[in-house]
């Protein structure tokens, strides 16, 4: 679980330097088709920077906090008294802060679960709504677009290749509505929510996340009604349209639909002019916010070597008398794997795992970098 939290912290931190330079720089651009691909670039890039194996000499600000952190969550396995011995006056001492970090580190494993739980009961519920409903044709769908009718829909709705429509929309308002949902399946919305919403549900304690996933929608809604405009309906008429649905219920977070919060957003991105080209060299910024993001993903390589208990500096260890030492803890990245040796009375404890010749002498285990 430790890595995983660790992992989670590094991937939460990433997202959030990437998006608030994108929310600084590019969220007010028209930039709609560039807007989109700059927010997934961010939810694909912010969980890979992390597994990234990139490692410094010294420890960063960052990283040293991240190792106290994990220090905390690991419950290290002590077989043997000389581990209790090297840990002891460490566990004493943060005891109070790591009990603290351990119980939010399970309230945030359970909150993912009961994110996910709620995710696919969501999705259960649109599959019962997709059984209800009439499929039926019309002159602006195509054949691989299914249109589902049903009285008891409200607020026309799309997901994946299905639109939900019911009657009275269908029958006042059919070009406009058909051509916003048609618009969402065409572009593939769906999938960018998808994704979306399972880095919201793995971050569901990071306001940025939620932050992105509301640009992101707010992208989705501009990019279709500059279609509908673009398909001949008046700019007054969608506009009643668009105020008029703004007071129905939504079916489900997880559909694209005609109705959108952010709907004084939306009709000053109708009204605005376009960005001149040159703010695509904004784009710039992500040089930068790249290297910042592989900084918080970088680990120091740092070796900790207690003789007897006792912690020792590495010139200690050149002449150091083999005989005069029971027990040996190397401690490197938290990670602990027990390593036997053939000298008898010897247990050598390293937390990573290393990879030694079966004639490694004592000494070279002292000395392994």
């Amino acid at each position: 679980m430790a890595t995983f939290i660790i992992y989670a912290i590094r991937w939460a931190v990433t997202l959030t330097l990437l998006y608030s330079l994108y929310r600084l720089l590019l969220q007010r651009e028209t930039f709609h088709r560039l807007n989109r691909a700059v927010l997934l670039a961010i939810l694909v890039v912010s969980p890979l920077l992390p597994l990234i194996p990139l490692h410094t000499d010294e420890p960063t600000t960052f990283d040293e906090v991240l190792a106290k952190i994990e220090g905390s969550l690991l419950s290290l396995p002590t077989s043997e008294s000389v581990a209790e011995d090297t840990l002891l006056a460490q566990e004493d001492e943060n005891a109070a802060s790591g009990l603290w970090v351990r119980y939010c580190a399970y309230i945030y494993i359970i909150g993912i679960a009961v994110a996910l739980t709620f995710y696919l009961f969501r999705l259960l519920t649109l599959a019962r709504i997709l059984r209800r409903c009439q499929r039926i044709s019309h002159p602006i769908i195509p054949k691989d677009v299914h249109l589902m009718l049903d009285m008891r829909i409200k607020q026309p709705s799309s997901w994946m290749y299905w639109i939900f429509i019911d009657p009275i929309d269908l029958k006042q308002n059919a070009d406009a509505v058909l051509r916003h949902e048609l618009t969402h399946v065409r572009m593939g919305h769906s999938w960018d929510l998808i994704l979306c919403d399972l880095t919201c549900h793995m971050l569901w304690c990071l306001p940025f996340v939620w932050m992105l996933r509301q640009d992101l929608v707010d992208v989705h809604e501009f990019q279709a009604d500059e279609a509908v405009l673009q398909g001949g309906v008046t700019l007054e008429d969608y506009e009643h349209l668009l105020v008029r649905k703004a007071v129905q219920t939504r079916i489900l977070p997880i559909m694209n639909t005609l109705r959108h919060r952010a709907v004084k957003k939306r009709f000053a991105m109708m009204y605005s002019g376009r960005s001149s080209r040159w703010s695509r060299l904004k784009l710039l910024y992500l040089a930068p916010a790249l290297a910042a993001c592989l900084w918080v993903s970088a680990q120091a390589e740092v070796y900790k070597t207690y003789l007897n208990g006792k912690l020792v500096e590495q010139k200690e260890l050149e002449v150091v008398d083999p005989n005069t030492i029971k027990h040996v803890t190397v401690i490197h990245s938290q990670k602990m794997v027990v390593v036997e040796t053939e000298m008898s009375g010897i247990d050598t404890t390293v937390f990573q795992p290393i990879v030694l010749p079966e004639d490694t002498s004592f000494t070279d285990v002292l000395r392994h970098p």
